[in-house]
């Protein structure tokens, strides 16, 4: 006999094994069942600030006077690039990567120097564009 069909929901995971290779055991104790539970959530966090970065990145672009559009046109190391990876990092734990890719900005590895020059800027444009994306976006420290 068939199984049921699914129950679906917008946002739900639905490849979750219950059991390995030949029908053995996924996890064997109540402590890797625990780390298993953790990694799934993990994901689920991953997954929810990821989201939240889609939807915050066009809102800081444009409080900074960007579109996407602009992105590939502009320099790797644009103030107002390194000021938008600043509040996406600061806001969500999406990935170097994703934010290099998003923001045309090169390697990721510009990520980090980025967010480390908006969050240490005392004057100057990226402290300028640090300030109007907060208040801009209403966000605290």
């Amino acid at each position: 006999m068939p199984r049921k069909p699914r129950v679906e929901f917008e946002g739900a995971v639905y490849h979750v094994m219950c059991r390995g290779d030949h029908r053995e055991p996924i996890v064997q104790d109540d402590v890797d069942r625990a780390e298993f539970r953790h990694c799934l959530g993990g994901a689920a966090v991953a997954e929810r600030d990821r989201r939240t970065a889609e939807e915050l990145l066009p809102a800081a672009l444009d409080a900074v006077g960007l579109s996407a559009c602009d992105l590939s046109r502009l320099r790797k190391d644009d103030a107002r690039k390194q000021a938008v990876a600043w509040l996406l990092r600061k806001h969500t734990t999406v990935r170097n990567r994703w934010l290099s890719e998003q923001l045309a900005m090169g390697h990721e590895t510009r990520i980090s120097q980025s967010v480390r020059a908006v969050a240490q800027a005392e004057g100057g444009e990226l402290a300028r564009l640090r300030q109007a994306l907060q208040a801009t976006l209403k966000i605290t420290d």
